[in-house]
């Protein structure tokens, strides 16, 4: 599924909706004898659709509802953010790498 798809359904983004989308995606890949889930989401397609804000609305609230048996990596490209932007989406996420840096948020 491209992520356009994943993420933008007739024009809208809505963070509760996309999360839903995971936490179905988890549960029918345990009920199909996987332990959980591994997933890596193209971030760009919000930027194309100018959804900066949505993103961010997303992001923040991504990490407290996904379950244990899930690991997500979101791939960014950092020059489409700005400063504040950019801050907020370091501390949406437990661990974050740049140029080759990795540190954890606490």
């Amino acid at each position: 599924m491209s992520a356009t798809e994943w993420y933008i359904k007739k024009g809208k983004t809505q963070a509760k909706t996309i999360i839903d989308n995971w936490l179905t995606l988890v549960k029918e890949k345990q009920k199909a004898g996987f332990t959980g889930l591994r997933a890596a989401g193209e971030m760009e397609v919000f930027f194309n659709y100018a959804k900066n804000k949505e993103l961010l609305r997303y992001e923040a609230t991504l990490d407290r509802q996904l379950p244990p048996t899930m690991c997500a990596l979101c791939l960014y490209d950092t020059h489409r953010l700005d400063e504040q932007e950019l801050i907020q989406l370091t501390h949406s996420h437990g661990h974050s790498i740049f140029k080759g840096i990795a540190f954890k948020t606490t």
